[in-house]
């Protein structure tokens, strides 16, 4: 499995689990926290996996970095979105 595979497999699979999640919530249903923390294993797997690929780029300036790397760490469900569909091209 490449990179990009890891990348979108994770993200996907991490939102489609929030979901089923949340909705178990509302449903009060047993074991929708273990939703949840599937869920935030695939998130953290994502935000690692696209925090490694931006520090090993040579495209993009130190600044460009951090800047992704802050935003994937604090507001990684719209940034990932963002780095993964089409900001990712232009740094790998």
């Amino acid at each position: 499995m490449n990179k990009k595979n890891i990348l979108q497999f994770s993200l996907l699979l991490c939102y489609f689990l929030s979901f089923v999640g949340a909705f178990q919530k509302i449903m009060h249903s047993q074991f929708s926290d273990l939703f949840f923390i599937i869920a935030f294993i695939f998130a953290v797997t994502f935000i690692f996996t696209a925090i490694m690929e931006i520090k090993q780029s040579i495209r993009i300036t130190k600044d460009e970095k951090t800047m992704w790397t802050i935003g994937l760490i604090f507001m990684w469900g719209i940034v990932g979105i963002i780095y993964l569909f089409s900001a990712r091209k232009r740094i790998v």
